[in-house]
């Protein structure tokens, strides 16, 4: 016989079999391993290529220490905000590539320069943070959604 769990959830009870429970946690937990792949992953490789500029380059374009990781750590965490919003269902695909061009956008915004160098070099960095984030948002979502928990 299957045990069964009364869950409060907004003021409502729901009866959920144990089986049931342990899935919703799984994937919970599943959900929060891929945030941390997703926003914090892409880091090294985008260092890695954008250490391939001139020396002269970084340091004339870059700005305070660290601050371009913190930065990509952000947008990230925006990408995989707006993706999970769309896996529950909320927004549809269009409206979160539309976020997603917000925050291209965005950051084009602030970021304004005169020399071709740096401008390259903060091209590829945003470009590379977003696909990337993107990327494995996406294929992890899509991963975890068809998995068969039970």
């Amino acid at each position: 016989m299957l045990e069964v769990e009364k869950v409060l959830f907004f003021n409502s009870f729901y009866v959920l079999n144990v089986n049931e429970l342990y899935a919703l946690i799984l994937r919970a937990i599943l959900l929060i391993i891929l945030y941390f792949i997703a926003v914090f992953l892409p880091s090294p490789a985008i260092s890695r290529t954008l250490n391939r500029f001139k020396k002269e380059v970084r340091g004339e374009c870059g700005g305070k220490i660290n601050a371009g990781k913190m930065i990509g750590y952000a947008e990230r965490s925006l990408i995989y905000l707006i993706f999970l919003i769309a896996y529950a269902g909320t927004l549809n695909l269009a409206s979160a590539l539309n976020a997603l061009s917000l925050i291209i956008a965005g950051k084009g915004l602030f970021r304004a320069s005169n020399s071709r160098e740096c401008t390259e070099w903060y091209i590829l960095g945003t470009f590379m943070s977003i696909f990337l984030g993107t990327l494995i948002t996406w294929i992890g979502l899509m991963i975890i959604s068809t998995v068969s928990l039970w």
